[in-house]
């Protein structure tokens, strides 16, 4: 779809960044492994790689011969959000004008497991109607999924230049952490977040339609994340959906 091969690939230099949240399965293979043969050495060469966050920017950058910044970043359900950011960032600043950028996170039952002792998954999985209901006052939970998406985010000029089918523009990125508890967001973090991606996009709040949400179906973070999106847009809030 962004019309890039090999050849292009070869005579540019591409980065890559991807959002990674975890590889329990490959970790939890290994340690099982380590214990029943009671020798680390069988664990097979690859399985250090297989253990990182960073395979996937490992794999691609080698598979590809890209000669770019190679970046994998890990802030949980962000990741993909941030790389969005940081290659915009770095493309903006002119440290780069092409980076392959996007979010891949494996589902299996090990990594859901670990993932299900916080007791956010929705008691009602076996009905896609009942499951996940973002911003619902009956919501009781997320619903555990993986996969993958990629976008190539390229300076304006060098994509025009080479015919790109451009389908949007980032003008603006802004981040935050709540800084208050380790899994509960609350309030103040994500409406500064949404204030400094205005205010670096320099867009005036009227010019917004859509926001897309966090909105897990959590109970307290769809409260605190529809409270952060009032702070923000006050009675004049745009469409929202996760």
């Amino acid at each position: 779809n962004a019309r890039i091969n090999q050849e292009f690939l070869n005579k540019n230099e591409v980065g890559i960044i991807y959002g990674n949240d975890s590889t329990a399965q490959s970790v939890i293979e290994s340690v099982d492994k380590i214990r029943e043969k009671k020798d680390t050495t069988l664990v097979g060469s690859g399985a250090i790689f297989k253990a990182m966050n960073s395979t996937i920017t490992m794999n691609l950058s080698t598979i590809f011969k890209l000669k770019g910044i190679n970046l994998t970043i890990s802030s949980a359900c962000a990741s993909g959000s941030h790389s969005i950011g940081f290659a915009y960032q770095l493309i903006s600043s002119g440290l780069q004008d092409c980076i392959i950028s996007g979010g891949a996170q494996e589902v299996n039952k090990l990594a859901m497991g670990s993932f299900d002792g916080l007791g956010v998954f929705s008691s009602e999985l076996s009905d896609p109607t009942k499951a996940s209901k973002p911003f619902d006052k009956t919501r009781d939970g997320l619903v555990p999924s993986g996969g993958g998406a990629t976008l190539i985010i390229e300076e304006y000029e060098s994509a025009k230049k080479r015919g790109a089918p451009i389908l949007a523009e980032i003008i603006g990125f802004g981040f935050s952490s709540n800084g208050d508890h380790i899994s509960t967001p609350n309030v103040e973090g994500p409406a500064r977040a949404m204030e400094r991606a205005i205010e670096n996009a320099k867009i005036k709040l009227n010019l917004i339609d859509y926001i897309n949400a966090h909105a897990t179906s959590t109970p307290i973070g769809d409260a605190n994340e529809a409270k952060a999106i009032l702070k923000i847009f006050s009675n004049k809030c745009p469409y929202v959906s996760s």
